[in-house]
């Protein structure tokens, strides 16, 4: 069982989105679904130290509103894409991101199925190796399941080439009595500027807001 990645969308940025029938089944959201479940969210968890904590975007950030999402961004330099399935944020030059995206699903998932298909497939830039620093327990959630991921690696920037990368990945997984669901935050960023950047890709991350409009 696989979801795909949709290529061709402004360099540095390209948007994950869920192909065959997750990209169907979660385009054509029902009552069964009926978005990426706002009571889900997962709790902010800073990178460094795996501790909860609450973020809010600095003075002088601008709010973006799309069709399907809202988010805060440093600057009008940094790039957003969405569509009803997720959105990525970026750093003008795509070293730093945030990522979201969420369809329903046919049948139960594990939070680990998720991580391991963005590893597969759910990068900006494609991996070239990588190793997990830090795995969280599987969370309870109401009707559902979380994980966390930390990760060190190279990625092969799409600009830039190989670069030293790191990240997190949070996995949600939801079974809703005979209908289900998933989504997954990506966020990651080159490893020589990560301590910098990790509290603003965090912000980042807790302040995107679904809209509903899917």
């Amino acid at each position: 069982m696989t979801w795909g990645i949709a290529a061709g969308l402004p360099v540095p940025v390209r948007r994950v989105l869920f192909t065959t029938l997750g990209a169907m089944v979660g385009l054509a959201i029902s009552a069964m679904f009926a978005g990426p479940a706002q009571a889900h969210v997962p709790q902010a968890l800073n990178s460094e130290t795996m501790s909860v904590s609450t973020l809010t975007p600095k003075p002088g950030w601008v709010h973006w509103t799309g069709a399907y999402y809202s988010c805060w961004i440093p600057s009008n330099k940094w790039q957003v894409v969405e569509s009803a399935a997720g959105i990525t944020i970026s750093s003008p030059t795509g070293d730093n991101y945030v990522d979201f995206g969420w369809s329903s699903w046919m049948v139960p998932l594990a939070p680990q199925e998720v991580i391991d298909n963005v590893f597969v497939q759910g990068m900006l830039h494609p991996l070239v190796s990588y190793q997990i620093t830090s795995t969280s327990a599987v969370q309870a959630i109401p009707q559902g399941q979380r994980q966390m991921v930390e990760w060190s690696g190279i990625w092969s920037h799409q600009l830039k080439g190989q670069q030293r990368a790191r990240g997190y990945i949070i996995a949600d997984t939801m079974d809703y009595g005979g209908s289900y669901g998933f989504s997954a935050y990506v966020v990651a960023g080159a490893a020589s500027t990560w301590k910098r950047n990790a509290v603003t890709l965090e912000t980042i991350r807790q302040n995107i807001v679904y809209m509903g409009n899917g």
